[in-house]
């Protein structure tokens, strides 16, 4: 006996809604990497990282911000002046500057400086392709880049030195 044409439509009404229950129940369990004491749908947890990304963008922008400014001022002097030293060590140099005048560290520069500090090493590469690629100017200048680098060093490590000790008395 054929069904009647409006329960036909009552039935499938409410497989449909069977479905999308389904469908709810599986989007809410917990995925593989969730634990049991947090219960939410898969596309909450996805919404609060991204809401983690922009809060994280929006605290690192102004640190970011200040050190293009003093690069930028860096690039200045550099070419009102003529100098031979690189923009972005004219730049860090006025930067050090500010700090000490100011005598701490904004948040905002503190919270950038940590997002770009793992990435430093990425930053040793081209002067490793350039090393490679200018072997003849290495061979050429030997002794002066030797000397350049020993006294380069003893600087270096004499300001690591100091910073290294007020971190551990301070």
């Amino acid at each position: 006996m054929p069904l009647r044409p409006h329960l036909a439509n009552r039935i499938r009404f409410y497989n449909i809604r069977a479905l999308i229950a389904e469908v709810v129940k599986l989007v809410d369990t917990l995925d593989l990497g969730s634990s049991a004491a947090r219960c939410e749908s898969s596309s909450l947890s996805f919404r609060t990282s991204i809401q983690q990304q922009l809060i994280h963008r929006e605290q690192t922008m102004p640190g970011l911000l200040i050190l293009l400014v003093f690069l930028l001022l860096g690039g200045v002097l550099q070419q009102l002046f003529s100098l031979p030293v690189p923009a972005s060590i004219i730049g860090m140099l006025l930067l050090l500057l500010a700090l000490i005048v100011r005598g701490q560290t904004p948040d905002a520069l503190q919270k950038i400086t940590q997002t770009l500090s793992p990435l430093l090493p990425l930053f040793l590469i081209p002067v490793s392709v350039g090393i490679v690629t200018q072997k003849h100017l290495l061979e050429a200048h030997a002794t002066e880049l030797l000397v350049i680098l020993a006294v380069s060093i003893i600087p270096g490590a004499l300001v690591s030195a100091w910073i290294m000790s007020r971190g551990k008395s301070g």
